[in-house]
């Protein structure tokens, strides 16, 4: 193992480290008043959420041990499953109130609800 210097606080020469103290402040709710021991459980807690709990967009969506330690293609199996019965149970739920349009002269999907067209990007959830 070799010792490699770097400058603090100088994203250029060790920008990993950086932003993973970055993230640490930001994440995790420690004050300058807090004991040696009360930050200690904080970093374990944040450490078991961040490695079980977590789903990270690098891991195709997945936890880092559910990726590493489990099967990750039967994850994204069950996933893929799950999604579609979601989507199967609540494709006809809202037929009656919107009805789809066809497009095709390639401009923006609108729906028509109570007579009143909303484009489909101005939509959210309640």
């Amino acid at each position: 193992m070799t010792d490699v210097r770097a400058r603090a606080h100088h994203p250029e020469s060790n920008g990993l480290d950086e932003r993973v103290h970055r993230t640490m402040r930001q994440e995790m709710p420690i004050d300058h008043d807090t004991t040696f021991y009360q930050a200690q459980q904080v970093i374990v807690a944040y450490r078991t959420e961040y490695n079980a709990h977590r789903p990270h967009s690098a891991l195709r969506y997945l936890c880092p041990r559910e990726f590493y330690r489990g099967d990750p293609q039967a994850a994204l199996a069950a996933r893929a499953d799950a999604c579609r019965a979601a989507v199967s149970l609540t494709s006809g739920w809202a037929k009656h109130l919107f009805a789809f349009p066809k497009q095709t002269d390639g401009s923006s999907p609108t729906v028509t609800a109570n007579r009143h067209s909303i484009p489909w990007n101005c939509w959210i959830d309640l």
